[in-house]
């Protein structure tokens, strides 16, 4: 007789039953060949998580320096074992079985996957006001520990999100009419002179008052090293 297993193997199982074998004999065979056959083999073990030094960029320029307090990006191999991102605030330190260290200290956790995570950089992380200091990247999984990577890191990196998520081109903003209103700022539908306009960006730096990490800004807060946007040749004021 022989059979074939659909179930996990794949394979033929072939046995011969005995001239003489009793009922009883046959059926304690079938069923010890069944079960060898349907035995499912173990899942190979996940790698360990692969991260380079030129991997963990900022999120928004995919450049570096790194700094403390903004969001940056890991891309490597192994980095979670399925998608996961923050439900709440604070964010948490652990997501789909992943975290990250940034000088020992683990970092909030944004979104995770196989090949990218998103964290916010701990503001204990150390920085050099006129050169750049570095800082020991690590990602753990459920499968073990990456090896550590220096990253360089500054008291600023400041960057803009831009429309299509490359780091380069057209800025995410948006128009603000005197009235509320908004509209996505482009080619075309430009600001006009005497226009409010809205960015986006991370890496300003830490703010005077320290808040807790994971947590937002609040209202009016006001950075360490203040941002400034130049137009034009022009220093234009910030407004928020």
């Amino acid at each position: 007789m022989t059979c074939l297993d659909n179930l996990s193997i794949n394979r033929f199982v072939e046995f011969i039953v005995a001239p003489g074998t009793t009922r009883s004999a046959h059926h304690t065979a079938l069923a010890v060949t069944l079960l060898m056959a349907t035995m499912v083999t173990p899942a190979q073990p996940q790698a360990l998580p692969q991260v380079t030094s030129a991997g963990v960029v900022n999120a928004a320029s995919y450049a570096q320096p790194i700094s403390p307090g903004s969001i940056v990006s890991i891309f490597g191999t192994g980095l979670a074992n399925s998608i996961a991102t923050a439900s709440g605030i604070p964010l948490p330190t652990e997501l789909g079985g992943s975290s990250v260290t940034v000088n020992g200290t683990k970092a909030p956790l944004i979104f995770v996957s196989s090949n990218q995570i998103n964290f916010q950089v701990p503001s204990s992380v150390q920085f050099g006001y006129f050169d750049y200091t570095q800082a020991a990247i690590v990602v753990t999984t459920l499968a073990g520990a990456s090896t550590s990577v220096q990253v360089p890191v500054f008291q600023t990196g400041p960057s803009l999100f831009s429309t299509d998520g490359s780091g380069c081109g057209q800025a995410a903003a948006w128009n603000v009419g005197a009235h509320g209103a908004v509209s996505a700022n482009s080619r075309s539908n430009s600001a006009a002179p005497g226009d409010f306009v809205s960015l986006y960006g991370i890496g300003f730096g830490l703010p005077e008052i320290p808040v807790v990490d994971g947590t937002f800004l609040g209202h009016g807060d006001t950075f360490q090293s203040e941002p400034g946007i130049v137009l034009d040749d022009q220093l234009l004021p910030n407004l928020f």
